[in-house]
């Protein structure tokens, strides 16, 4: 396989060369592959947004179960709008995946998406991208170009990437082939919207790879930054993550402080932020979870400690933020005590870590439920996209139930850890009646608290306190 892989590969570079314009052409008429490593929350919709471009892509990946599933044209991962597009990519043979590392050979653009997770001192792990490194290396070609998109300590693409894939090519970075940053920005829930809408950051370790790889990046949407190093856009991905957690933990600093002066921080940020540029404030929470917030802010951390300078304010931030969930604690503690209720029943709305989407890493909702299982309170849980074995294997042997009315039936207490669109829509009235006591405790201001109060709940929600509108009913 691998013979005929480089023969095909070979008349292609002694036909195009090196011209970024025709590399460029190329790929975007489906003459060349692009190569995806990796395929997971970013590597997935990656893929498939350059696929549904009409461009060849191959994707590697060791899960074997993972491979399996995207070549039957299921998505492993639930994202809005990527199974229907993956299955039509898969369809009309757009995109391919495989376990097989001399895939690699295939293609001469190939991106790293990688996980980078962080260990208990909360140093990044680089264990991912080092192997995915090893593999590249072993099977690259010439003229090659290689971007990594996983989150990681700045100067790592320099340090780390390039002497490893030199030590298993056998080749000369900068002569032999090209290595660049692209940061991933997009969010989950809205992957297959902003691949195409928001701007790309890319940094080369030279002019010809940052506009080979910029061209080939304005496939998906012509907003390409380019930078003058990778260790420029790697920064990039730190700041953007370390910039929107420590603005979490002063909007999540106001919720605090509003409840314990009996103001309703929703509607004082509302007002603050209407019609005055110059504010911005972030909703307050439950607490920050997934792959990116909770790690991210450490990870430059960490990497400013080996430089001689202290990130005081985004450790606290993150601090801050990682305490929340105890902050739902004290306000079902709460609840339970103003009604006197023994041996409670609590039910969690939500276990993914941000709405819409079945991602449950580092999910805030792990470390209530694992307070709550440590207090003896009996748990039941909902969540309308998350899979049952999923939430076993993560969150240990819960009641899990795939109806929300029937997860509240003879409940004492429904705590809102995700604000999944559906549980807006949620009846309160039909709660009234299925509910043994009515209380709520809303981490993600999904319920309006003056309907809830006026149908007969203890409402308590994050910088949220009850005292506030009860104070607000009776003046009306």
């Amino acid at each position: 396989m691998k013979e005929k892989v480089l023969f095909r590969l070979k008349e292609v570079i002694e036909m195009y060369g090196t011209n970024p314009e025709k590399i460029i052409e190329n790929i975007s008429k489906g003459k060349e592959k692009i190569c995806v490593v990796g395929l997971g929350y970013v590597g997935i919709p990656l893929a498939v947004a350059f696929a549904s471009k009409n461009v060849k892509v191959i994707g590697y990946e060791i899960n074997t179960k993972v491979v399996d599933m995207i070549n039957r044209g299921i998505s492993p991962i639930y994202e809005p709008g990527l199974n229907d597009a993956l299955k039509r990519c898969v369809e009309n043979g757009a995109f391919v995946a495989s376990n097989d590392e001399e895939v690699i050979a295939s293609s001469r653009f190939i991106i790293i998406t990688v996980g980078t997770p962080i260990d208990e001192f909360y140093t990044p792990k680089m264990d991912y991208v080092k192997s995915a490194c090893e593999k590249i290396g072993r099977n690259m070609n010439k003229n090659s170009i290689i971007v990594l998109k996983s989150t990681v300590p700045p100067l790592t693409t320099e340090n780390i990437v390039i002497p490893l894939l030199e030590k298993y090519s056998n080749m000369k970075c900068g002569k032999d082939f090209g290595v660049a940053f692209c940061p991933e920005r997009t969010v989950e829930g809205r992957a297959m919207e902003e691949f195409f809408t928001l701007p790309k950051v890319v940094g080369g370790i030279d002019k010809h790879t940052t506009d080979v790889v910029a061209g080939i990046f304005s496939i998906l949407n012509e907003k390409v930054i380019k930078v003058s190093s990778p260790r420029v856009a790697e920064m990039v991905k730190l700041m953007d993550n370390t910039y929107r957690d420590v603005n979490i933990a002063l909007a999540n600093q106001f919720a605090n402080v509003c409840y314990a002066l009996g103001i309703d921080v929703i509607e004082a940020i509302n007002a603050a932020n209407k019609d005055y540029s110059r504010n911005n404030i972030l909703k307050p929470g439950a607490g920050v979870g997934g792959s990116c917030l909770p790690k991210d802010p450490f990870i430059l951390a960490s990497t400013a400690e080996k430089y001689g300078e202290e990130l005081s304010l985004v450790k606290i931030a993150r601090l801050i933020n990682s305490s929340m969930p105890n902050r739902i604690m004290m306000l079902i503690h709460k609840v339970i005590s103003e009604k006197k209720i023994e041996n409670p029943k609590i039910t969690i709305l939500g276990l993914a870590f941000k709405s819409d989407t079945n991602d449950i890493r580092n999910t805030p909702a792990k470390i209530v439920i694992e307070n709550l299982r440590n207090e003896g309170f009996e748990i039941v849980c909902f969540d309308p996209f998350v899979k049952p074995e999923d939430v076993s294997k993560n969150l240990g042997e819960i009641d899990f139930r795939k109806d929300m009315y029937e997860a509240c039936e003879k409940s004492d207490c429904i705590v809102i850890m995700t604000d999944h669109k559906l549980f807006y829509d949620i009846d309160l009235l039909k709660l009234k009646k299925i509910m043994r006591n009515r209380c709520i405790v809303d981490g993600r201001h999904v319920i309006d608290p003056h309907k809830a109060i006026k149908n007969g709940f203890i409402y308590e929600g994050i910088g949220r306190p009850s005292k506030y509108f009860k104070l607000i009913e009776g003046r009306e």
